[in-house]
Formats: structure tokens, sequence, C-alpha cells
């Protein structure tokens, strides 16, 4: 049997056998290592339980959301919030969807944050928020796009933005 330089024809032959035989050599370890490690995220614990506007006191709500309650139904209904088609089989309340997303801009959190402070799970509150966003983009994002407005009005000298 020949030797893999004579099969190459050239002095090159033993230098590419170990170059193979090294790279098959790291891919077999990295294949009975189990790949490459990344770290452990553990899942995020919570208590679940249904949100009830009604519980809050009006000081730490007025805190929490920048509304008090009555302020928080009237923009429920303002946004007919009432009228989204949730996803996935979501089915919050009209108060949890606004307050969650009340709560979050208020201040910049991570949906985990949430969990704790709503009783659902970080990818529902997610999906919960999605759904609201896309509502309200669909709903209001012709008057949110105001800087073409702006170009039609504006005059020779105003540079492009």
């Amino acid at each position: 049997m020949p030797h893999l330089t004579q099969l190459i024809g050239d002095g090159q032959g033993i230098h590419t056998a170990i170059a193979l035989a090294v790279a098959v050599i790291l891919i077999l370890s990295q294949h009975l290592a189990g790949g490459p490690q990344h770290p452990y995220i553990p899942s995020v614990e919570y208590q679940t339980f249904e949100f009830d506007l009604d519980q809050l006191p009006p000081e730490r709500l007025r805190r929490m959301m920048r509304f008090n309650k009555e302020e928080i139904r009237m923009l429920i209904g303002y946004f007919a919030i009432n009228s989204i088609e949730w996803s996935n089989r979501a089915r919050p309340s009209s108060e949890l969807a606004l307050c969650l997303l009340l709560y979050k801009m208020s201040y910049p959190r991570q949906l985990f944050e949430l969990a704790d402070r709503f009783g659902r799970s970080p990818s529902y509150l997610s999906r919960v928020l999605n759904n609201l966003l896309e509502h309200l983009e669909n709903r209001y994002g012709s008057m949110l796009r105001w800087l073409q407005c702006l170009h039609t009005h504006a005059s020779e000298d105003t540079p492009e933005w």
C-alpha cells in the first residue's frame, strides 16, 4: 500500500497528512466532549396568580404605571384592547395587557422581572407585549409617522434627516 506522500507526489504530503490528522482529532474531541459548552441558564421561578388592578394601592399604582386605575381603564377603551386577537392561545385581561406595557415602559425592565409582578412566565408576557404593540402600531402607526409630514411641508433650506 502506497504512503500518502507517494499518492500526493510532492514533499507536502506529510504536512497535509499531519494537518488532516490534527483536524480530525479536534473535531472528534469536540464531538466526544459534547460540543461547545454554553453556560446553563436556569428557568425563571415565579408565583402564578391572577392579576387584579383593584388589589394595588393607588400610590403604588401611580409609581409603577404612571397612571391611576380610572385612567388605565379609560386607556383600555381608547386603545380598543378588548378587540386584540391574541396569539398562541394567550388570553390576558385587558387590564393585565395594558398594565404590563405601562409598567415595562415606566422603567427599563427585563421580562423575568415582570414575571413576579404579573404572575406569568416571561414567554407569555413577551407574547402579550408583542401582540399589544402590534395592535397599537396597526391602529395608530400612521399618526406616529409624523416625520414624513415634516418633509412634505419643509422649506428648501431644511436639511434631509
